[in-house]
């Protein structure tokens, strides 16, 4: 009976092995490719042509240098492609990933 309990909590524990350390399953994101065409379309697009007096360029060449700092698509998001849209100062301009934009 002991020799049963063992093995199941091994079976049990090599269960969660795999759960706590998936495979991962998709390719990681091109955020180089992202924060380019985000920038793009601000510098194409946006209402104001001084971006509010700020240089839309450098702020470009600031951001992308920070993209050696990723680790992860949340550090991307959060600290570096929504603050390079926030040095504009517009309230309601800001980007979401995909799967959380539906």
């Amino acid at each position: 009976m002991l020799l049963l309990l063992s093995l199941t909590g091994t079976l049990f524990l090599a269960g969660c092995a795999g759960r706590l350390a998936p495979t991962p399953t998709r390719t990681p994101r091109p955020t180089a490719v992202i924060l380019d065409a985000v920038w793009q379309t601000i510098n194409d697009e946006y209402f104001d042509p001084t971006f509010g007096g700020k240089d839309w360029r450098a702020i470009g060449d600031e951001y992308r240098q920070k993209l050696a700092t990723c680790q992860d698509d949340r550090t991307f998001w959060l600290e570096v492609l929504n603050p390079m849209l926030f040095e504009l100062g517009v309230s309601h301009l800001g980007a979401l990933p995909s799967e959380l934009a539906n």
